[in-house]
């Protein structure tokens, strides 16, 4: 029973293709007449069934172009769709530049938004070329883990192959994600958006007209609501409408996350005087809520810190500010902050994961035997 009913799925960048599925219900395939994408199709059925398989998988002829937006709301489908399928066929079909031969990094199907959670959600993989042969003939049974795909695709993402093969559906990793669907390419705007509602599982109605800000902010939203997860505000570039903390675009995105560096000094000692001060910071902390956005409103748990010092221009419209308990902080901005030194006050979102991170926190055994994380360089814990 299970050999029956296993099934593949197609990964491909569409061309022009409309949704089969009402003709398809109602006719043979091999009896329609072969426009492109008519020929796609029954050239996979064919590797379909040349691999020994009864089932056959396409979004142009599975899904109602009527119950999409359905589908939509249920993302988690979609992802499983790939997740569970036998092996999943990537055709290679149309070259950014049709002078360089066939190759995944040349391919129109890695730059497509829609194509990202279809090969995160597939375990075994199989690429072919537009002329539906096997890529490079790779002596593997899964060409996901192939040296020459690996090579390909970690040099178009700029993501090392072992971050990517650990994405899974749902709101984790979730820089790693945007950076990845950060420079793809969608023929709808707002499917930027919608896309990565399989990836996230995140149901959104699709509403095709909203425009790429809205329809970002929109996933953006749930994304930090669901996640708690501050990094989707670690962007520089144009605000969008939606919210003025978030970016109009993906295409902030597309750059590595910034990571927190290591303490330079540890402290390995035990101060008292300090013990009570530190615990009672910790809690602070710790009773702080989890960032969350409704109703395009962002509630954020900040640590603001006075600036003391007079600010300097380092360079045009770039300053280097002393504040209360932090080091220099250097700032990017177009506004003159060279008369503004005493009105100022530095405000960053808490990072949570602090409070439970190895690498910036050490534990410390009090008297009592409670377990103390001990928190540098924070300071008046608050919400704005």
């Amino acid at each position: 029973m299970k050999k029956y009913c296993r099934y593949i799925m197609l990964s491909h960048a569409w061309e022009g293709e409309n949704s089969m599925f009402d003709v398809i219900g109602t006719q043979s395939l091999y009896d329609l007449s072969s426009p492109n994408y008519i020929d796609k199709l029954q050239r996979f059925c064919d590797v379909v069934r040349e691999a020994g398989c009864y089932w056959a998988w396409s979004d142009t002829s599975c899904i109602s172009a009527n119950s999409h937006g359905g589908a939509m709301e249920e993302p988690r489908s979609l992802y499983d769709w790939y997740k569970h399928a036998w092996r999943t066929i990537v055709l290679l079909r149309g070259m950014r530049n049709p002078s360089l031969p066939v190759s995944v990094k040349n391919s129109i199907w890695i730059t497509r938004s829609w194509t990202i959670y279809e090969y995160v959600a597939a375990r075994f993989v199989w690429f072919y070329t537009d002329d539906w042969k096997p890529y490079h003939n790779l002596g593997t049974s899964n060409h996901k883990y192939s040296p020459i795909v690996v090579a390909e695709i970690q040099e178009v993402t700029r993501m090392p192959a072992e971050d990517l093969h650990k994405l899974q559906s749902g709101v984790t990793d979730v820089r790693e994600k945007l950076q990845l669907a950060a420079p793809r390419d969608v023929t709808k705007p707002e499917d930027a958006a919608y896309s990565l509602c399989p990836l996230f599982t995140i149901p959104m109605q699709p509403n095709y007209g909203e425009g790429t800000e809205y329809a970002v902010g929109r996933l953006l939203e749930q994304i930090i609501t669901r996640s708690g997860d501050v990094v989707v505000l670690d962007w520089v570039g144009n605000p969008g409408v939606y919210n003025s903390c978030l970016p109009s675009n993906l295409r902030p995105y597309n750059t590595p996350q910034y990571n927190v560096p290591s303490p330079v000094v540890n402290i390995p000692a035990y101060f008292p005087e300090l013990d009570t001060g530190a615990i009672l910071l910790y809690k602070r902390l710790m009773a702080l809520e989890s960032p969350r956005m409704i109703d395009r409103r962002l509630r954020l748990p900040c640590i603001a810190s006075r600036v003391e010092l007079q600010v300097v221009e380092v360079e045009p419209h770039v300053y280097r500010m002393k504040t209360h308990g932090l080091r220099d902080v250097e700032i990017s901005t177009m506004d003159d902050l060279s008369t503004m030194s005493k009105n100022l006050v530095l405000v960053h979102p808490w990072i949570r994961a602090l409070l439970s991170s190895g690498t910036h926190s050490t534990a410390v055994e009090t008297p009592e035997g409670e377990a103390l994380a001990s928190v540098t360089n924070i300071y008046m814990p608050g919400n704005p």
